[in-house]
């Protein structure tokens, strides 16, 4: 599964429960053939995602935000030396994509460990429905 590392940087980052990134639509703008994604009305490239790592595997781990649970490439992180850990509180910010077997999966640029934190799990989920809220 390739890495996608280009794209509209002028496009926002958008937040999102990993239902909402499922139930995105996926478009190819031109003239760049650059994947792009709608949801709720908002085009967005990179995704702002956030749970409990629910498994590691190689350079993959499964991240559960309890809408839904969505793979995530950690291939940059490991270059970083980040520790990925099952259970721990995630933020992943990254480019979505599908891999051939059809798998969503957001291929991480920043990744950031939030385990400290315990809060932070409620409290996204309530920013990230404001948020929806605030876009009707």
């Amino acid at each position: 599964v390739s890495t996608q590392s280009t794209g509209d940087w002028n496009l926002a980052c958008k937040k999102l429960l990993i239902s909402h990134l499922f139930a995105a639509l996926e478009t190819q703008g031109p003239p760049d053939h650059i994947t792009y994604y709608k949801y709720n009305g908002i085009t967005f490239q990179r995704v702002w995602i956030q749970g409990v790592v629910s498994a590691v595997e190689n350079k993959c781990a499964w991240l559960d935000d309890s809408t839904g649970v969505c793979a995530v490439e950690l291939s940059r992180v490991l270059q970083k030396n980040i520790p990925v850990k099952q259970g721990m509180l995630a933020l992943v910010i990254g480019f979505p994509r599908y891999s051939k077997e059809g798998v969503l999966c957001v291929s991480a640029q920043k990744f950031v460990d939030l385990s400290g934190q315990p809060n932070r799990e409620t409290l996204w989920m309530l920013e990230v429905l404001d948020m929806a809220l605030k876009q009707i």
